[in-house]
């Protein structure tokens, strides 16, 4: 039974997510706030629909769990802690832009995820870091793009 609750808080919070993601959407310009409207929107639907699936399973079944359910319940947590190692990627990745800005996060986020998580070599890390500011500047430089600041410093 805690799984699911776990489960349907989980699916609140991505519903808040996109929710708030959509009114966000609103306040962008008229032909800039499509893509994000449909996909928030969307999201948000199919985030209730999930709270709704959960909750109907969960509130009609007044049975014991079987050996089934237990190994299910099992797998959930494996994911839960799963998913929250990779949500915990993406926060510090978020963390990183509001304090360094998007220009030097990403490097330092990138070099930082191949050497820890993906366990690849110093020299595969620096060689995927150097292109990534590479293709980050010529972005800069070309496209009429502008990237978040940090708290802490600008670069460009």
């Amino acid at each position: 039974m805690t799984a699911r609750i776990t489960k349907i808080a989980f699916d609140a919070l991505v519903l808040i997510a996109f929710t708030y993601a959509a009114f966000t959407a609103t306040t962008f310009t008229p032909g800039g706030r499509w893509l994000p409207l449909v996909v928030s929107i969307a999201g948000a639907l199919l985030a209730a629909a999930n709270i709704a699936l959960d909750a109907i399973r969960g509130f009609s079944s007044k049975r014991t769990l079987s050996e089934e359910d237990e190994k299910q319940e099992v797998e959930f947590n494996t994911d839960v802690r799963s998913a929250l190692y990779w949500f915990g990627w993406m926060v510090g990745f978020a963390v990183l832009i509001f304090l360094l800005g998007f220009l030097a996060a990403a490097p330092v986020w990138l070099g930082l995820f191949l050497r820890i998580n993906a366990g690849k070599r110093w020299l595969f890390t620096i060689i995927s870091v150097v292109v990534l500011v590479g293709v980050l500047v010529l972005i800069k430089e070309f496209l009429p793009l502008e990237f978040p600041e940090g708290l802490l410093f600008t670069i460009g």
